[in-house]
């Protein structure tokens, strides 16, 4: 973040920090002052380029619940040359990416782990990653503010945008716009494949912005998408939150958070024509990756799947030796998961 970005979220959250988080705090100032030093360098050498950048008008959007397999899609779409995307340096940078990423990458690339914590995927400065952390570091509010502030009320009006001001939209539309023509201009020409959880419940807001834009939603089993969901969280805030929070509390807010990202997901979804939307269930794509991304090209109208074919096996090859987390849950969350989620599962074809 910027110094301004970290003072927007510090006041909407009323300096609510524990005593023994200061030393973060502190630190965490400090470089943001060096990241608005160099946001303004950018500015003065890119600035005018990057306002002049133009966004591909038919970006593809990954769209989900978390730890449905959004990453997985995200990645193998990645590996077609003739696709871009923002890469985790871009997004967690973004003020100063066009300066510094390469010389970053050389420095401190060992800072960042090769494996995610929460499903062991490889991390890398170059590798696709979620836009969300671009507009958190730009300071758009944004519901992953709770990870540091799990009592934030602020960022998760921001999750749907239906309960924000025209004025506040307009500010969070224009910064997302600010950011893909970032990565529009290090990589020109070329359609972006963007990747959000939060997006999902942003259906009609993005596809207003993007009237070309094309959707590919995954889901998954649900008592999986659950417990799965509640680790991140624990594992994400147990090193991000400034302030004590509560666990059996979390384990609400994601069986909340669900309903509330597909309040009108069908509605918008069936607004849009065929070759705008497909979706694909996390399963089939782990049965037979290559047939459902070859389904996922042709439903959205990509260009030749043959061409990135080869890609896409070799990357899957390296993959052989991966497996997934299993996950339990009790009777009685599975009692409170059917209550808040089973009209939404059973309507994508799932037992609940």
């Amino acid at each position: 973040m910027t110094v301004s970005a970290w003072w927007r979220l510090l006041r909407a959250e009323c300096l609510h920090i524990a005593p023994r988080k200061v030393p973060s705090v502190v630190v965490t100032t400090a470089m943001t002052a060096g990241n608005s030093a160099l946001g303004l360098l950018q500015s003065a050498f890119f600035g005018r380029r990057v306002r002049a950048a133009v966004i591909q008008p038919n970006p593809i959007f990954i769209i989900g619940h978390w730890r449905t397999g959004t990453t997985h899609l995200h990645n193998l779409l990645a590996l077609d040359e003739r696709l871009s995307y923002p890469t985790t340096f871009e997004c967690g940078a973004p003020h100063h990416c066009l300066l510094t990423s390469r010389l970053y990458a050389r420095l401190f690339a060992w800072l960042l782990p090769s494996r995610r914590v929460m499903d062991d995927m490889e991390l890398g400065f170059g590798l696709p990653q979620e836009d969300e952390w671009a507009l958190v570091s730009l300071g758009a509010p944004s519901p992953y503010w709770s990870l540091g502030f799990p009592e934030d009320v602020v960022g998760r009006r921001f999750l749907t945008l239906t309960d924000v001001s025209d004025h506040e939209r307009e500010g969070w539309e224009n910064t997302f716009r600010q950011f893909l023509r970032i990565v529009s201009f290090r990589h020109p020409g070329k359609p972006l494949i963007l990747k959000s959880p939060p997006h999902t419940a942003r259906l009609a807001v993005i596809a207003r912005m993007f009237p070309q834009a094309r959707f590919l939603h995954i889901v998954r089993e649900p008592f999986a998408v659950f417990a799965s969901t509640v680790r991140l969280w624990r594992q994400v805030r147990g090193v991000n939150a400034l302030t004590s929070w509560d666990r059996q509390q979390l384990e609400q807010e994601v069986l909340e958070t669900l309903p509330k990202m597909y309040q009108d997901f069908e509605r918008v979804r069936a607004a849009l024509t065929p070759e705008r939307f497909h979706q694909v269930r996390y399963e089939d794509l782990v049965r037979d990756p290559v047939a459902m991304l070859e389904d996922c090209y042709r439903a959205l109208k990509l260009e030749d799947f043959s061409v990135v074919r080869p890609h896409v096996e070799k990357y899957l090859a390296g993959l052989r030796d991966y497996r997934t987390n299993e996950y339990t849950v009790s009777p009685e969350g599975k009692t409170a998961i059917r209550a808040a989620w089973g009209a939404i599962f059973r309507g994508w074809g799932y037992e609940i």
